[in-house]
């Protein structure tokens, strides 16, 4: 690792030779735990939002793993939900555990698992809890066929967008609570040279006609 130094088996590296970590490059997540932890918005979508624009936040990474359930528990709290001890920290690290890329190399993106512990949490899921085990499945399993049906290539941001407004869906049918949820007007495509533009519903279509993106 180019940060660290540690070693580690590692997918890719860029094109001057440079390898950073998971760890590493999700190295804010102390500080935006407690930022999580003491927020009291509401709106997963705001708060969403509100992290990315945290410049150790980057524009793809592990990172975004756990930052879907993070968000949805504190959003569920602050809408009236009733959480289990210390379910964000659970969340925070469970999340950190699905690796960079586990879209491309693993056949599922993190987004989608981290709305699976979202709801695995919420319900109490276990590997052995016969009751509930198989509705984090399904629910996991809908986001990633929207995830999929855009088809790709990667984009964080996207999927992130995809399993909270899955999330904000079934958390309203199953626990009763609306979480609400309104996004800005994509801004990231500039910086993305792999964006689906036109082909993706959060695309800022605004800037289509300025040139600005295509």
């Amino acid at each position: 690792c180019a940060v660290c130094g540690g070693r580690f088996w590692a997918h890719e590296e860029c094109e001057n030779g440079h390898y950073v970590c998971d760890a590493c490059h999700s190295a804010a997540g102390e500080d935006v735990l407690d930022l999580l932890c003491s927020s009291t918005e509401k709106s997963p979508s705001t708060l969403m939002e509100t992290l990315w624009k945290r410049s150790d936040i980057h524009l793809f990474g592990p990172e975004h793993h756990w930052l879907v359930p993070c968000v949805l528990l504190v959003c569920y709290r602050n809408c009236g939900g009733k959480l289990p001890e210390d379910a964000v920290l659970t969340a925070f690290r469970r999340g950190r555990k699905v690796v960079g890329g586990s879209c491309g190399y693993w056949g599922a993106c993190g987004a989608a698992i981290g709305l699976g512990i979202y709801f695995s949490i919420l319900l109490g899921a276990t590997p052995v809890n016969s009751e509930v085990w198989r509705i984090p499945q399904r629910i996991t399993a809908e986001c990633l066929e929207a995830i999929a049906s855009l088809g790709g290539a990667r984009c964080c941001k996207r999927t992130c967008r995809l399993a909270v407004d899955t999330a904000v869906k079934y958390t309203a049918e199953n626990f009763g609570i609306e979480l609400p949820v309104s996004w800005s007007p994509c801004g990231y495509a500039m910086r993305n040279s792999i964006c689906l533009r036109k082909k993706c519903p959060y695309y800022i279509k605004s800037e289509v006609k300025r040139g600005i993106y295509d």
